[in-house]
């Protein structure tokens, strides 16, 4: 997956100037982003200040714990017909 140009906070930052009143086209423009890269992005992070951000799974911890995603504490192994029930 292509990592993104803007950080979690720069994301926060575009997302409160358009609750500011800035219109959505206006924010785009100025950021370079696309209304509809504008709209995943506030369905994703709306709300959010850039400490929850912060806090989201999947981040590494200072501590150097990352969160194990669904798959990996399955075991990375997909189920197939062959298993038993």
């Amino acid at each position: 997956m292509r990592k993104s140009k803007f950080s979690e906070s720069q994301i926060a930052g575009i997302l409160k100037e358009a609750e500011a009143g800035m219109g959505v086209a206006d924010v785009a423009r100025k950021h370079g982003i696309s209304a509809a890269t504008f709209y995943a992005w506030r369905s994703k992070y709306g709300g959010m200040s850039v400490s929850d951000l912060q806090r989201l799974p999947g981040r590494t911890r200072r501590s150097g714990y990352t969160w194990a995603t669904p798959k990996a504490r399955q075991g990375g192994r997909k189920a197939t017909a062959r298993d038993p029930a």
